[in-house]
């Protein structure tokens, strides 16, 4: 039995996808319009989707009288790993869109109180499953420690933050210290096999995602939401939202058919609304639900290949209205989420032809540096994330792409320790010099058995910043703290580690938003950004200060012209002409001789942000870094 097969599309007719398995290069014939035991839904709309050359896998295939395969799940394009939420928040009670992952793409990044109260509530949950005892205070006190530039950006935190974050806080404490939490045994939840907030990559399902935590034996699983449940009829008890079941669903068929390969009553998953002192909800199996689920990460999937080769220019022709037909009428709809889609498309509408031309133009271009940066040119090895799966562990080798064979090194007395850095010996005949790795890089890493390749796709990763890397070992910071008895669990059973790059999503989430920012900011800055006006110049403003001496005479002209530009100033010359030490340096010293001054000083990498930074201190120039604290 094949528990999934990749095969690349050749051609289709109205019953049969013909495709080449990549295995063998056989020609396959699979069967998505006949419905039967093992489908819980109509596959005809894959056909809308099929793309010459794209590639799919078929999960759970099964041979049928005619030769035919019968799918149990279809899966296009699978290199391009989906977020859950991403999919998960498709999905509301009056009707599901891929277009809302469309949206999010250029959605503001706003701080609010409801996105801060989500975090502090998962802050909450970790403390609460190592079981600290910490006043409100001092969790409040840590969650300031590591958001403090997110709380100072938001314009409604007050006291009800505080007194519903109190609440959460009991109520998250009430939970995991009862008894209601079990495993399959129905036996209650030691703090020390949990794992918390685990990520995975999932090719075989095409999916990605971190929850907030599962038992060692991946038996339960527990997805945690500060906010709103949906009430039951009689409005004494909280059910679940769509979304969020959404969510638990496509956590559990990621360990039902392909992890652990769990039946699914193995599995017990919950949902904990930790708004409620009774919002532990025990969720199982939907395979209706999870049949949409899926249609809407295939949708997605198509959308992404669709707009890096032809453009975003779907967004001017949106609708909110055709978008959800059976939504007229629901109050959140017409209260709020119509209204804010209508928002985010007027200045699309509302931009002139050269506007909208430079912003999809930029957008295509960006949407494809994505879909590379993911799945990469197939035509070169080690390219995209998706080598993660797709190159050997040899090929990895020779590209400097992966520390393996790794063993760890921490030693601890208890096995209830809190640990939050890990530290693995290298085998005496690896070279680290070769390697492609650097002190402050993102990484995971993840167990594997002696004998067998490492693969990140068959296991728990955990993700964490490299701190420090010698000729015996290298140090990691985990991003989220662990037990070190998780680490004990997969040493007994002489797991060997493997270490690789992570891949960030927020990196161009980024700038999907950035560039619809130009296009909703005001006509003047337009007009700046695409040359359509001259940049503004005050004549009237002098120098305080003098910088000019000796073989540097023409440094008071530079000054004198970056201080009078009031929008722009550009210094250009080759490395090694002053444009750090003497123009930025100079610059600078002339804006803090004015009062209320404050200055935002960036760079491109973080070798250059260290350059400006090491001027500043030849300077005794006080001044507060943001960014990797490992640079």
């Amino acid at each position: 039995a094949i528990d999934s097969l990749r095969c690349i599309i050749e051609r289709w007719d109205e019953k049969l996808i013909y495709a080449t398995r990549a295995d063998n290069g056989h020609i396959i014939s699979i069967d998505y319009t006949t419905t039967g035991k093992y489908s819980s839904g109509d596959w005809t709309y894959i056909k809308d989707l099929l793309i010459v050359g794209e590639q799919l896998n078929i999960i759970r295939p099964r041979i049928k009288d005619d030769g035919s395969i019968s799918p149990e799940l279809i899966i296009f394009n699978p290199d391009y790993l989906i977020n859950v939420t991403s999919i998960a928040s498709c999905f509301e009670e009056y009707g599901d869109s891929a277009i809302w992952n469309l949206l999010s793409r250029i959605k503001p990044n706003t701080s609010t109180r409801h996105t801060l109260l989500g975090n502090f509530a998962g802050q909450l949950l970790d403390e609460a499953a190592y079981g600290e005892t910490k006043s409100y205070a001092e969790s409040i006190k840590d969650f300031f420690y590591d958001n403090a530039l997110s709380i100072a950006c938001c314009n409604d935190i007050n006291k009800s933050f505080h007194e519903d974050a109190m609440i959460q806080k009991k109520n998250i404490n009430d939970i995991m210290h009862s008894n209601h939490i079990h495993q399959k045994s129905n036996e209650s939840l030691s703090a020390k096999d949990l794992i918390l907030e685990p990520s995975f990559f999932c090719e075989s399902l095409g999916l990605q995602g971190r929850m907030d935590f599962i038992h060692l034996d991946q038996s339960t699983i527990i997805e945690q939401k500060s906010g709103k449940g949906a009430y039951a009829i009689d409005k004494t008890a909280v059910k679940q939202q769509l979304k969020h079941y959404i969510q638990l669903l496509l956590y559990r068929a990621v360990f039902h058919y392909a992890y652990a390969k769990k039946p699914y009553d193995d599995m017990v998953s919950y949902l904990l609304y930790s708004k409620y002192p009774n919002g532990l909800i025990e969720l199982g199996s939907a395979p209706k639900l999870l049949f949409e689920a899926f249609k809407i990460r295939n949708q997605i999937a198509w959308g992404e290949l669709h707009y890096a080769q032809k453009g975003m220019e779907a967004l001017m022709t949106l609708n909110p209205t055709t978008m959800f037909p059976n939504a007229k009428g629901n109050t959140l709809w017409e209260r709020y989420q119509k209204p804010q889609i209508i928002d985010l498309l007027l200045p699309i509408h509302s931009a002139s032809a050269l506007e909208r031309e430079y912003y999809f133009r930029f957008l295509k271009f960006i949407s494809t540096e994505h879909v590379l940066a993911k799945i990469g040119n197939r035509t070169k090895e080690n390219s995209g994330f998706a080598s993660i799966w797709n190159s050997s562990a040899q090929e990895k080798r020779q590209a400097g792409n992966i520390y393996e064979k790794l063993t760890m090194l921490n030693k601890h007395d208890s096995i209830n320790d809190k640990t939050t850095e890990i530290c693995f010996g290298f085998t005496q005949d690896f070279d680290t010099d070769i390697a492609n790795f650097r002190i402050g890089d993102i990484v995971i890493f993840y167990p594997y058995e002696k004998g067998k390749e490492p693969d990140a796709t068959q296991s728990i990763v955990f993700r964490s910043t490299i701190t420090e890397i010698s000729h015996n070992n290298i140090r990691l910071r985990l991003r989220n703290a662990q037990h070190y008895n998780v680490f004990c669990y997969y040493n007994k059973k002489e797991c060997l580690w493997a270490i690789e790059h992570d891949f960030m999503e927020a990196s161009f989430t980024a700038l999907y938003r950035s560039m619809h920012s130009f296009l909703s900011a005001n006509k003047d800055r337009r007009q700046l950004i695409l040359g359509a006006r001259l940049p503004k110049i005050d004549k009237s403003i002098t120098l305080i200060g003098n910088y000019s001496s000796g073989d540097n005479s023409e440094f008071n002209n530079l000054v004198l012209g970056a201080m009078q530009a009031q929008d722009i100033y550009l210094i250009i010359g080759p490395p090694g002409t002053g444009k750090t030490s003497f123009g930025m340096l100079n610059v600078l010293k002339e804006q803090l001789l004015h009062p209320d001054t404050s200055v935002l000083l960036m760079a491109y990498t973080n070798r250059a942000v260290d350059e400006i930074c090491s001027k500043l201190k030849e300077e005794n120039i006080d001044f507060l870094r943001l960014g990797n604290d490992f640079s």
